[in-house]
């Protein structure tokens, strides 16, 4: 069993004291060098104290003792002085290099502090700005969700508003069809249902038909010898029809708005589109001579 520092003294050889170096090779924490400076301290001191005390011992030899005995004892006296100066300095240079090893540490504990306050200071700083955007984020979703919620009342009042023009415009759209309907019943010849492009208006009824309805009327009814009469209510004609030309320009103007399409009629015979000159015979003149 290895003698420790703390029971070296003590060991059963008053002459030989050992010192422990079970741990040489270990390298103990920072707050174990503390003690074992405090051990080699009181070491020291112990060692001076032995060392003083045999030096104290070797002065006073008894000059009655035999010069043999004397001479030995003198020799292991001095032998035992050496030791004990070659254990305290060897004691004293581990506490030096100790001292310099806790000095050196103190030093690197002090700059490890330094740096951890630092970093302390720059995690607290990254902390307050996480406070503060998470503050900031706060502010603005709460202005947002006031504009979300802002903009979904006017998106419900727009649909309401949208929905109420498409039901207009479906109603409107449905008279407009309505009345569009009604001008081309308008516009349209009674004996044909074509768009008439050139009305002709009986003198003797009221009722109108387009150029070649009349033609072709009255063309077969004087094959059949019979008399000129109105396609329509069979009155009696005894006047040339006259062109309408009142009606011809609304059916152009109706045309322009509903879009109607009638190449063949539209382009029809062109001396019909103005009144006839003086002079000039109507279409009607081999039927009813004037």
């Amino acid at each position: 069993m290895p003698v420790t520092r703390a029971s070296k003294y003590k060991a059963s050889s008053p002459d030989v004291i050992v010192i422990s170096d079970d741990d040489a090779d270990e390298r103990p924490e920072p707050c174990s060098h503390l003690v074992e400076l405090r051990a080699m301290k009181v070491e020291l001191k112990v060692l001076r104290k032995e060392l003083k005390q045999k030096q104290a011992g070797s002065s006073r030899v008894t000059p009655q003792a035999p010069v043999d005995n004397g001479h030995a004892s003198l020799l292991a006296k001095k032998q035992e002085i050496t030791m004990l100066k070659q254990q305290l300095s060897t004691t004293q240079t581990r506490a030096e290099n100790l001292t310099r090893t806790l000095e050196h540490e103190k030093i690197n504990h002090r700059t490890s502090v330094h740096k951890l306050k630092q970093s302390i200071c720059e995690v607290q700083a990254e902390s307050d700005a996480i406070v503060n955007a998470k503050k900031e984020l706060l502010v603005s979703n709460t202005s947002l969700k006031k504009s979300v919620d802002r903009l979904r009342a006017e998106n419900a009042v727009l649909k309401s508003e949208v929905e109420r023009l498409k039901a207009r415009m479906a109603k409107e759209s449905s008279m407009e069809n309505k009345a569009f309907g009604d001008l081309e019943d308008l516009i349209c010849c009674d004996v044909c249902q074509e768009t008439i492009w050139h009305p002709y208006l009986i003198v003797e009824c009221g009722h109108t038909a387009c150029l070649t309805c009349l033609t072709d009327w009255f063309t077969s009814t004087q094959r059949a010898h019979n008399p000129l009469s109105c396609p329509k209510c069979r009155t009696a004609v005894h006047e040339p029809p006259i062109q309408n030309f009142a009606l011809k320009d609304v059916v152009r103007g109706v045309v322009k708005v509903v879009n109607l399409s009638s190449a063949s009629n539209a382009n029809g015979n062109a001396a019909l589109e103005s009144p006839p000159r003086k002079g000039v015979l109507g279409p009607f003149f081999r039927f009813i001579g004037v």
